[in-house]
């Protein structure tokens, strides 16, 4: 076998660029779902109208702001809002490995990097225009910047001052983030006080000046988990159940494909069952409060459980908030590869890399293919059927003039001299619409439906005055076209 094979490296390099393709590649494949229009309508308006977003959101203002900016500059294309989370989502596979080799050897750190490059979150929040990616991101750089202050008995200045940084911009992408952070600064106080008294200064120091960053928001983030968390929206209360839906969406959330990767994840137990439990064994001995598998298992039990118990209360709780431990699982799932002595050094990185590949390619026909709202393919197929003797009607339950269609609908080109109208939840009586058609002189209707359906006694008289119609189906869309003489 050539000797590239051994090195790490080659495996590390091709998940690199695989998981660097895949995270660009497709970005316009999916519309816009509700979330990233949310994101498209609040950062491309104007700073004050921004704000006044900001302080009712459920999330911290870092990943709007740098949203508002960028959209001044690229524009709001599909490709545009999510380039950023790809670029992040690159990042994250670059951070992961740079970092975990500190602290791990350079066969565990490549296994972790393939398991991110390769897995379903980091390329689905790769390809979102939400601030995930970066939460991922920002969650890698603070766990290990964390971790080397822990570790070294005297940190350098740089290392107190970017841990500093990265402490606040995680804390300000995502409250997640924050609570990441917390539970950074409770272990990295205790140990300091009763192992290394010394440092005790510059981590309160530490402590103090996130404090102070966070000044300004920590009222709004009062507010919203008194009044606009997630009991008062739609996040439920979770259950025991919580646990398998968090892994599906880390590893691969299609069942056959998730079986697959799990089986395979237990083989190496039962390869060298004796050997295996030997180096457990003995990898459980050798930890110390600051070995750096116990810290992550620390980190992430910690953060789970807290939030878990006060979703009983107040429901917080996602599969997607708890991304912040997912390279944990990750570092995590490698570890327990690397004790098999059978997939010592090198094999272990291509066993993962393989397996990654032939799970992500049963995955990718459903993930390359539409499942999003289907906004955009709905309004691309109303204007395609209408004429400038269309009159369009939009029953959009959105806020204002923004709507969900209707960001494509005025992204198209509508033929001249058609009308539309955006309808709301209170929604004019179908005969007075129809009515205006009339008096428009307007002899075709193009209702567009978002989330929401005609009745049917509505659909029995546009029916009963049309000289024919059609209906066609999309995800959280339908298109109504009525002909009239």
């Amino acid at each position: 076998m050539p000797k590239y094979y051994h090195n790490p490296k080659f495996y590390l390099v091709v998940s690199l660029l695989i998981g660097t393709f895949i995270r660009f590649y497709g970005l316009n494949i999916q519309s816009f779902w509700v979330d990233e229009l949310c994101t498209v309508r609040f950062s491309s308006n104007s700073i004050s109208y921004l704000w006044k977003y900001l302080v009712n959101d459920v999330h911290p203002p870092l990943y709007q702001l740098f949203m508002f900016y960028w959209f001044k500059i690229f524009g709001t294309s599909e490709i545009s809002a999510r380039f950023p989370s790809a670029i992040a989502g690159v990042l994250s596979l670059l951070a992961m490995y740079h970092y975990s080799k500190q602290f791990f050897d350079k066969y565990i750190s490549t296994s972790a990097t393939i398991l991110l490059s390769l897995t379903y979150a980091g390329i689905y929040y790769s390809q979102e225009a939400r601030p995930y990616s970066f939460l991922i991101l920002l969650s890698i750089v603070s766990i290990f910047c964390f971790m080397k202050i822990l570790s070294n008995e005297n940190p350098s200045f740089k290392d107190y001052t970017t841990y500093s940084i990265i402490s606040i911009l995680t804390a300000y992408i995502h409250y997640f983030g924050l609570l990441l952070i917390i539970f950074q600064f409770i272990y990295l106080f205790l140990i300091t006080v009763f192992f290394n008294k010394q440092k005790l200064l510059n981590i309160i120091v530490i402590q103090f000046l996130l404090l102070i960053a966070y000044i300004p928001w920590i009222h709004v983030m009062i507010d919203t988990l008194k009044h606009k968390g997630g009991g008062n929206a739609w996040i439920q209360k979770p259950g025991l159940d919580f646990l398998s839906s968090y892994i599906y969406l880390v590893i691969y959330p299609i069942r056959n494909v998730f079986i697959a990767f799990s089986f395979l994840m237990i083989v190496p137990l039962a390869l060298d069952f004796r050997k295996f439990t030997t180096n457990l064994l003995s990898y459980s001995k050798a930890m110390n409060l600051k070995s750096p598998i116990l810290v992550l298992v620390y980190l992430a039990i910690s953060t789970s459980t807290a939030s878990f118990i006060i979703s009983q209360h107040t429901p917080i709780l996602t599969p997607r908030n708890l991304l912040i431990i997912s390279p944990i699982i990750y570092l995590i799932i490698s570890v327990w590869i690397s004790m098999c002595s059978k997939l010592s050094a090198y094999k272990q990185n291509a066993y993962i890399l393989t397996i990654c590949i032939v799970c992500f390619a049963l995955a990718s026909p459903d993930y390359y293919s539409p499942y999003k709202e289907q906004w955009r393919e709905s309004t691309n197929y109303a204007v395609q059927n209408s004429d400038n003797q269309t009159m369009f009607v939009i029953l959009d339950f959105f806020w204002d003039d923004f709507g969900l269609c209707s960001y494509y609908f005025n992204k198209t080109e509508v033929p001249k001299n058609s009308v539309c109208i955006i309808d709301k939840e209170d929604k004019d009586d179908i005969r007075n619409i129809y009515s205006q058609m009339t008096s428009l002189d307007k002899n075709r209707m193009i209702i567009i439906g978002v989330h929401e359906k005609l009745t049917k006694s509505e659909q029995d008289f546009l029916e009963s005055k049309s000289t024919s119609h059609e209906v066609k189906e999309f995800t959280s869309a339908v298109v109504y076209i009525y002909r009239f003489n």
